[in-house]
């Protein structure tokens, strides 16, 4: 089953679950969703809390059990360094902005509990955080299947020029994925060397 069909099927709990396993990809479906059979307010809701549950979580783990963490996974070790760093020099920035960061959405929260940060402080910073986030990828998923929308009631029964938007606003959402991919592991690389 495809993302999309999990989302038509289970609606609300399927964006809950889809933000705390997979993330932009599934607020962007719960925002193209909203614009035929799910609620917008409750999309955003509901990707809100997926990531913000998710976070949480891994901040806890990353707290009670962070060097059993680090022995076990010393692949991630640069990574939880790296992190670290960077709340040392932005705690509250670093904490907002981290989910947006390529290669860090896991490890990020679990390498902030490891640091040493206040529980009160990371829950609220993450909640700011996760609406931010829901904000922007279920807006982009909503903006999308409203242009879309528009374009098929212009267009009526002429298909080939919808279709072409539809993968134009696709291949740019995956193309920028993939530059900050590649940069991430560029700048990986050229650090590790």
């Amino acid at each position: 089953m495809d993302l999309a069909s999990f989302i038509a099927q289970y609606g609300y709990i399927a964006i809950v679950l889809g933000a705390i396993i997979e993330g932009e990809t599934v607020a962007v479906l719960g925002g193209i969703a909203a614009n035929t059979t799910l609620s917008l307010p409750m999309v955003y809701f509901m990707a809100f809390i997926g990531a913000w549950l998710c976070d949480s979580v891994l901040f806890l783990v990353g707290h009670y059990y962070g060097p059993a963490i680090i022995e076990k996974l010393p692949k991630h070790k640069d990574k939880i360094e790296k992190v670290e760093t960077m709340i040392r020099k932005h705690d509250l920035l670093a904490i907002v902005c981290l989910r947006f960061l390529y290669g860090l959405r896991t490890i990020g929260p679990i390498s902030i509990g490891i640091a040493g940060v206040n529980s009160v402080r990371f829950i609220i910073c993450n909640a700011v955080g996760s609406a931010l986030w829901s904000s922007i990828f279920v807006t982009i998923g909503y903006s999308a299947g409203r242009i879309f929308q528009e374009q098929l009631q212009k267009i009526g029964n002429n298909l080939f020029p919808v279709i072409v938007i539809a993968i134009v606003v696709f291949s740019i959402f995956f193309l920028i994925r993939t530059v900050i991919g590649r940069r991430h592991r560029h700048t990986k690389k050229t650090n590790s060397e």
